[in-house]
């Protein structure tokens, strides 16, 4: 059963696809690095800074990035897009290598 996260991303990706691209995979990313040093600075200021949250689809040429809302402190993302990138696998390459 898909949600409406779900919905939302693969009808945005579809949308987006050309003659002969298929969907691959789907996840979901977010840059936690700091969220501890935010969270304490958020409480200091009475601001909530919070991350934003991507969500990825692979297809059989492009990463797509869809960049959403972050987590609220009460609960889950807003169900919108904010900004979407994408990176042709033709055109990319491997600048950097490291854990994650």
């Amino acid at each position: 059963m898909m949600n409406a996260y779900d919905q939302l991303i693969i009808q945005s990706a579809q949308s987006m696809l050309r003659q002969g691209e298929a969907l691959l995979h789907m996840g979901v990313a977010r840059n936690d690095a700091n969220l501890g040093g935010q969270i304490v600075l958020a409480a200091a200021i009475g601001v909530k800074i919070v991350p934003p949250l991507f969500f990825l689809v692979t297809t059989n040429q492009r990463l797509i990035a869809f960049k959403c809302p972050g987590y609220t402190f009460g609960g889950a993302p807003k169900v919108e897009i904010e900004d979407t990138q994408v990176l042709e696998y033709a055109q990319s390459r491997l600048v950097r290598t490291g854990t994650t």
